[in-house]
């Protein structure tokens, strides 16, 4: 199974909402594609969150062990920063391999 670290704004005592839901649909979108998601760094809430409260899988492993690493910035939920949602999605099929050609 491939594994990708993921490093987001979920460190340093974050609890913003935006973020949540990122980490939350990124995590989700991975295991349903059949691979292992890490944090690099992760606050309480967010470990709270998503691996007690969301019930997702706790991977762990290092950076050097990932065979991909995933960034992105926190969650802003305005209109008119919908496109950046997209553009992330896009990315992630595009490391999955399964983005739509055109």
């Amino acid at each position: 199974m491939k594994k990708v670290m993921i490093h987001c704004s979920t460190n340093d005592g974050s609890s913003n909402f935006g973020d949540v839901l990122f980490a939350k649909m990124i995590l989700d979108y991975l295991g349903k594609k059949g691979f292992e998601a890490a944090f690099y760094d992760l606050s309480p809430y967010f470990e709270e969150y998503l691996y007690k409260k969301q019930g997702f899988p706790r991977h762990q492993f290092n950076l050097k062990d990932a065979d991909a690493a995933l960034y992105f910035g926190g969650g802003i939920l305005e209109k008119e920063n919908a496109r950046h949602c997209t553009s992330i999605f896009t990315t992630i099929k595009d490391l999955c391999g399964t983005a739509r050609r055109r």
